[in-house]
């Protein structure tokens, strides 16, 4: 049998290597804000990388984190631990 191996080279995009070691992770708090977006975004792919992805961005931007957080409450294929996440983060922008 023949094995293929990926490389995560410059050429694939960072919010998709994460999403790809996962679940190796990065430092999430060095990670730059639209990182975090697609991270959430394309939670389809990984739901566990948006988890945490959503609970960062309240820290960077709680505008647009309670956007997005809203978004995922009321999107049917995100699972009860993304809803959870989505909830707390809203809960801590409401807080600052």
């Amino acid at each position: 049998m023949e094995y293929k191996i990926l490389t995560l080279d410059e050429s694939i995009p960072l919010w998709k290597r994460i999403q790809m070691i996962f679940p190796d992770e990065p430092d999430w708090e060095s990670l730059e804000e639209e990182v975090l977006v697609k991270l959430v975004e394309d939670f389809d792919n990984e739901q566990s990388c948006a988890t945490t992805a959503i609970i960062y961005m309240s820290t960077k931007n709680p505008s647009q984190c309670q956007r997005l957080a809203k978004w995922l409450l009321e999107h049917e294929d995100s699972d009860q631990w993304l809803k959870s996440a989505a909830k707390r983060a809203i809960e801590y922008c409401e807080e600052q």
